[in-house]
């Protein structure tokens, strides 16, 4: 009988080997992917939580700036803001400056008194007409929400 010498034993891998190795390098990379995706929408959502603040700061602004010789306002729909002039929201009006939201969030809630989803400052003073909350909402988590409020007074504040 002839001896095998260590040099002629197959060294290759295994085909369990293989699929084991194959296994941790999908397991390490669904932990890096679900990672950026709560990134991503961390980040998205911080950023619109800004957006909005930016937005009604602006208005209130341009309103006590009286730029324009007018007063404006902000309207707030499930998916997108829109920033008018005028004492009411016109839709045909082209000065409107539209912030579309991005998919994964939404206006969960509108809440004003008396009532409405668009908020008007007032030219002198910068209060809020109607005044109350509305609360962004990120889609894939119904829990994680923010709420706006606007005060009566025109301040915003975010909780």
């Amino acid at each position: 009988m002839q001896k095998l010498s260590k040099s002629s034993v197959n060294t290759g891998f295994t085909l369990i080997e293989i699929i084991v190795v194959v296994a941790i390098m999908l397991i390490i990379a669904s932990f890096i992917l679900v990672s950026i995706k709560n990134f991503r929408e961390n980040r998205v959502y911080k950023n619109t939580v800004q957006d909005v603040v930016s937005l009604l700061e602006e208005a209130r602004g341009l309103t006590l700036a009286s730029h324009e010789g007018g007063v404006f306002g902000v309207r707030f729909e499930a998916q997108q803001m829109i920033r008018f002039r005028g004492p009411s929201f016109n839709a045909g009006d082209t000065a409107n400056k539209v912030v579309v939201l991005d998919p994964l969030l939404t206006f969960s809630s509108i809440t004003f008194v008396p009532s409405g989803s668009n908020v008007v400052f007032e030219k002198l003073t910068g209060d809020a007409s109607p005044y109350g909350t509305t609360t962004l909402q990120l889609v894939s988590t119904p829990t994680e929400t923010t709420d706006i409020i606007i005060s009566k007074s025109g301040i915003v504040e975010v909780r």
